[in-house]
């Protein structure tokens, strides 16, 4: 089933393709409609159709500065231009673009079904290319020249002449802000597949955008245009480009791997801090299920220059995985040399000092040290008691690092509880407003709006659009078992200017029209 959204600032033609067009028998289904380019975008970068169709003449944003977004944020998506002007100007620019067709308006069903056939059938040809290993091969020859310079540049030390060198070869290097992203370790198999998807994809953001396969995990380097207020945040772009990266690794048929999004830095000479960052996220969630994390996600606020070096316990904590926890621990304890076998006294020192590590990142991951230690921990007798037997009190020390950083990863998804809790009840509370939008929950929030909706659909299991639409249903089947209220007043109420796309929407979610609904309610009763 292809997903279709549609874009026409006149009611009557959006009614015309909605209503009259066969879309259960199509092969299409319609997943969303707007009636300009500057409302469309946010639902359709939520949404992810596989295909657009758009009006050119539209107030806010016309259809062509839409074509153009979608095509950088969203570069599977196929486009269809609608336009009542038989312009040759138009139709130069919308295949300069890459749509795929451009149809004179009033569109007869049968010459949309043409349109959305010829265009299914171009995606799935497409995805075909994907699968097969064949087309694969030329993705199996060794990194390019850019890519082992954006390597050594993300490895550093960066001096001038790299620099000039990387500037040379056409790397992003007069940015304003730079940050570096991993994608989590992919078997030899699997990584001709990877390479396409991040050939697409970065292909449509260039030239802010560069990547490498160098490194033992592929990298991205992405760089903020400089001077342009208008232009969406570094992180805005960072989530943007991680969920279009995982979505094409679905198209591909593989699994999405694990994205971590690093800190950005404002000097390209930095560019090693941002990949210590990014390398940090990566560590805390490698042995989880793949999900885009930022390093915001993850609570990464020491010096990251310094990741790998000698760091407190309680900061070196921070970034490793639990596998990671013995080693760890031993390390700390041969830290004092023989005394931490020798001294009561020092063996305490150590026995406290990793108690309260553990007991910090249990906070910080939103739990209760007492409840998540072995009890005993916690008993300032029993801990002298440890502190007169060097192997015990290793061990202890162990178990305690053990259960603390399981603690962290198994709880590092709820680190947004609280901010999911806020947004649906924010949505819940003004889901009835029509012009209620992602951008609004994420502000009440305080999160950027890809950040928001890729914090929000992981956790979720539904993107925005879609738990705001069943919100919206829930109340309506409420309204229609609980008052007279026709169609048009409960439409109005839950959020729908438009009467006839509230009743298409319930009865594709819900198997009937709402007059049906109500009538089956009536016979029940």
């Amino acid at each position: 089933m292809f997903k279709v959204f549609l874009v026409d600032d006149e009611i009557v033609i959006r009614e015309g393709i909605r209503d009259g067009f066969p879309w259960d028998e199509s092969g299409f289904t319609l997943c969303g409609e707007a009636p300009d380019g500057e409302m469309a975008f946010p639902m359709i970068a939520d949404l992810k159709p596989d295909i657009l169709i758009t009006d050119i003449r539209m107030p806010f944003m016309d259809g062509l500065a839409l074509s153009r977004r979608v095509a950088q944020a969203l570069p599977w998506t196929s486009i269809i231009i609608l336009s009542g002007y038989d312009d040759f100007q138009y139709a130069q620019e919308a295949i300069s673009i890459g749509v795929k067709q451009y149809l004179l308006k009033p569109v007869t069903p049968q010459k949309l079904a043409e349109a959305l056939s010829q265009t299914a059938d171009k995606i799935q040809e497409q995805r075909a290319r994907l699968m097969r290993a064949e087309d694969m091969a030329p993705l199996n020859q060794p990194p390019t020249q850019q890519e082992r310079l954006l390597a050594r540049l993300l490895k550093g030390p960066v001096d001038d002449p790299l620099l000039r060198e990387a500037a040379g070869m056409g790397l992003p290097l007069d940015g304003a802000e730079y940050l570096v992203m991993l994608l989590g370790e992919a078997e030899p198999a699997r990584l001709p597949a990877l390479k396409a998807g991040l050939q697409r994809v970065v292909q449509a953001q260039m030239p802010w955008v560069a990547y490498t396969t160098v490194l033992p995990t592929p990298a991205l380097l992405l760089a903020q245009p400089p001077g342009d207020s208008a232009q969406d945040s570094l992180e805005e772009r960072a989530y943007a480009l991680a969920r279009a990266l995982e979505h094409e690794a679905g198209r591909s048929g593989e699994q999405p791997p694990a994205i971590a999004i690093g800190s950005p830095v404002s000097r390209a000479a930095d560019l090693p801090q941002a990949l210590a960052s990014a390398r940090a996220v990566l560590r805390m969630v490698k042995d989880q299920a793949p999900r885009i994390v930022g390093a915001l996600d993850v609570d990464l606020s020491a010096s990251l220059d310094q990741v790998e070096g000698s760091l407190p316990l309680g900061e070196r904590l921070r970034y490793a995985a639990w596998q990671d926890a013995d080693q760890l621990t031993e390390q700390h304890f041969a830290s004092m040399g023989d005394l931490a076998t020798q001294s009561v006294l020092v063996l305490n020192f150590l026995l406290m000092d990793v108690l309260l590590a553990a007991t910090r990142i249990i906070r910080q991951s939103g739990g209760e040290p007492a409840q998540v230690l072995p009890p005993r921990m916690l008993q300032q007798a029993e801990m002298l008691a440890l502190s007169r037997e060097p192997q015990l009190a290793l061990s202890s020390a162990k178990a305690m690092v053990r259960a603390a950083l399981r603690y962290r990863d198994e709880h590092l998804a709820s680190r947004y509880g609280e901010t999911l809790r806020r947004a649906c009840a924010y949505i819940d509370a003004n889901c009835h407003k029509p012009a209620f939008s992602l951008q609004d929950v994420a502000g009440h929030v305080a999160l950027s709006a890809n950040h928001f909706s890729t914090v929000f659909s992981q956790e979720m299991g539904l993107t925005f659009t879609e738990y705001l639409t069943k919100t919206r249903l829930d109340r309506a089947r409420h309204l229609l078992g609980t008052t007279r209220s026709g169609s048009a007043e409960i439409a109005a109420a839950i959020g729908y200017n438009d009467p006839h796309y509230f009743s298409y929407l319930f009865k594709k979610q819900v198997g009937l029209s709402p007059r049906e609904f109500r009538r089956s309610l009536q016979t029940k009763a």
